[in-house]
C-alpha cells in the first residue's frame, strides 16, 4: 500500500485491487519462502533498480513474459524470471 507521501508498506490483507507494483513483488516474495535479511521494501527497491537497469542496457528480449505496462502481474512474473537469472533474491538483499 503506498500513503498519501508515496510510502510503501505491505499490507497483509489489503485488497489486490488496490495493489501496486511493489504489493505484487512483495506477495510473490513471501510466497517463495525467501526471508528477507535486510527488509522487504529494500529487498524490492533493490530489484527494481537492477530491474529496470537491466531493461536499459539490455531490453526485455530474453525474459519469459511480454506485458503491457498497466498489467502488473505479468510484468511481476517477469520480474521474478530475471531474479531467478540473476542467482535469486539472495543476490539483491543487501542495504545500499
Amino acid at each position: 500500500m503506498v500513503d498519501w507521501y508515496g510510502r510503501w508498506t505491505y499490507v497483509e490483507n489489503e485488497p489486490q485491487e488496490n495493489w501496486c507494483m511493489y504489493d505484487y513483488l512483495a506477495r510473490q516474495i513471501i510466497s517463495s519462502g525467501y526471508e528477507p535479511k535486510t527488509n522487504l521494501e529494500n529487498l524490492c527497491n533493490l530489484i527494481f533498480a537492477h530491474y529496470d537497469g537491466e531493461l536499459e542496457s539490455e531490453g526485455v528480449e530474453y525474459f519469459a513474459y511480454k506485458y503491457s505496462q498497466d498489467d502488473f502481474n505479468t510484468q511481476t512474473c517477469d520480474i521474478v524470471e530475471y531474479v531467478k537469472a540473476s542467482g535469486g533474491y539472495a543476490e539483491f538483499d543487501y542495504e545500499c
